[in-house]
């Protein structure tokens, strides 16, 4: 009897102290690719349609807003993605959370993005990556970035990694269990430029959330990667924490209280 009041108690403690604890880890994310979305991809018609937006826009050499977003936001020159081109493999593209990104205390650190990146390539030459979307539920060609450095990052990702991007600051970051590590992006604002776990990196973040809050800037970008992020910052809540730990300490001193009360036995009185 006296076990099984103290493994029962000991469990309602252990339960309480996990709810409130704040999570370190990223939430599990189904990296698993749409049937739609593979078949638009292995058509090829998705390499069709970036090699025919370069044939229309890469004949002239003035520094057009359209030439400069083509071109992933201000590298010199559009790609030669002449000859026999390809897409690559397919990687689901999630963003931060707000919640994250303001530094908050969330589990949620990242969300579908509702978009897919696949390098194009041209034999083993990597050129550039591919944005997939959905336009009236039918996949739907939406831009690509002309960095080969950052299409053989994605495309080298480790099949448990999670291709994330800050929207804030058009940067692209892989998960790998508790580590944010950003990928090479010529066009990008880095705010990471090692390696560092989701608690540090979060830190680096929410610094700058808080001098875009402070600026009035909504932390939106206009180019393709844009929006999804524009709370104001908030502290980290530890009323929780500090409810949740004190009444784990109340139910552990009843625990003590019930075993010593039952090793007197039944019918001893108190002296």
């Amino acid at each position: 009897m006296r076990r099984r009041i103290a493994s029962s108690i000991a469990a309602i403690v252990a339960a309480i102290v996990l709810a409130f604890a704040p999570s370190g880890a990223a939430t599990a994310a189904e990296n698993d690719i749409p049937t739609d979305i593979t078949e638009y991809v292995e058509s090829g018609e998705l390499a069709h349609v970036s090699q025919a937006v370069v044939a229309e826009n890469g004949g002239s050499d003035t520094p057009t807003p359209e030439r400069t977003e083509l071109v992933g936001g201000g590298l010199p020159d559009i790609p030669d993605l002449s000859g026999d081109v390809v897409s690559g493999s397919i990687t689901e593209l999630f963003e931060f959370t707000p919640a994250f990104l303001a530094g908050e205390d969330t589990k949620v650190i990242f969300a579908p993005f509702e978009t897919w990146v696949s390098p194009l390539m041209r034999g083993d030459e990597l050129l550039a990556v591919q944005f997939i979307t959905r336009e009236a539920t039918r996949p739907a060609w939406a831009g690509f970035d002309a960095d080969p450095t950052l299409a053989a990052a994605i495309a080298e990702l480790p099949a448990d990694a999670i291709l994330v991007v800050h929207s804030a600051n058009r940067q692209y970051y892989a998960i790998e269990g508790d580590t944010v590590r950003p990928l090479p992006d010529l066009s990008a604002h880095p705010l990471l430029t090692t390696p560092l776990s989701l608690h540090e990196a979060q830190k680096v973040f929410a610094q700058q959330w808080q001098v875009n809050a402070e600026a009035g800037d909504d932390g939106e970008a206009d180019d393709l990667v844009g929006g999804g992020v524009g709370a104001v910052h908030q502290e980290t809540p530890v009323w929780p924490i500090v409810a949740g730990a004190g009444f784990g300490l109340v139910l552990s001193l009843i625990v003590v209280f019930l075993i010593r009360r039952s090793r007197r036995g039944p019918g001893v009185a108190n002296t």
